[in-house]
């Protein structure tokens, strides 16, 4: 478990023993920690090939030149963990991280660690999803995106409209091409992941931001939520 010093506990997050510290709407809170199951999807097993392979990177791979410059990347670009602290990874672990998100979107990794961390800042994301002849769309802005930033969009599948913990139901159902325009159809990706179309009043909920295919940095995510609709 990790935890900031406080007066007793300041936050926490993680599991020790039997106890895993969580947070919601009433604050945080400690729950009995659940063993959770291994379905071994072909997405679970696609995203451990993309961690192994961008792992390996590090030995067998790069030059003693490149591994210094990850290590360099690591030291100016440290990361904040979800307590909010500033950690600096190391050269190989700053490897790993870029490089299995860019495969995760089938994209090349990089063997020569990034100068910047540039990438295109959606500023705002709006949903519809029409089952009818409309549309079904996120209209983003700024657009296009840069010529090397690709849209990354998970999304749930059908949800009841008063549920509002979707965390755990997220999940990527595109990579767009590169300088993707606004508006971008998602149709056709998320009944390709979850199915035939959603029933109208239902809810889905999107989660969008940007990739470069260059720096390996992503932007801040943003969320979008709609009912479903069928317009004739």
């Amino acid at each position: 478990m990790k935890f900031t010093p406080g007066v007793v506990v300041g936050a926490a997050s993680g599991s020790i023993g039997g106890a895993t510290a969580s947070h919601g709407k009433g604050g945080a809170y400690f729950r009995k920690r659940a063993i959770p199951t291994n379905p071994k999807t072909v997405f679970q097993q696609e995203q451990r090939t993309n961690i192994g392979t961008a792992s390996a990177l590090w030995s067998n791979t790069l030059t003693a030149d490149e591994r210094e410059s990850w290590v360099t990347f690591a030291q100016n670009f440290p990361i904040t963990d979800r307590l909010g602290q500033t950690l600096t990874l190391s050269g190989q672990g700053a490897c790993t991280k870029i490089n299995s998100r860019l495969l995760a979107a089938g994209l090349a990794v990089i063997t020569q660690a990034p100068l910047n961390q540039d990438v295109t800042d959606l500023l705002t994301v709006e949903a519809v999803f029409n089952i009818g002849a409309g549309a079904s769309s996120l209209t983003f802005t700024p657009a296009p995106l840069a010529a090397t930033d690709h849209l990354i969009v998970r999304a749930t599948p059908a949800l009841p409209a008063g549920v509002t913990f979707v965390k755990n139901k997220l999940r990527t159902i595109a990579r767009t091409g590169a300088a993707e325009a606004s508006p971008y159809d998602f149709h056709a990706d998320w009944t390709a992941r979850f199915g035939a179309d959603p029933i109208v009043g239902s809810k889905v909920v999107f989660e969008v931001n940007a990739l470069s295919s260059v720096t390996g940095a992503y932007d801040a995510v943003l969320r979008a939520e709609c009912l479903v609709i069928d317009t004739a």
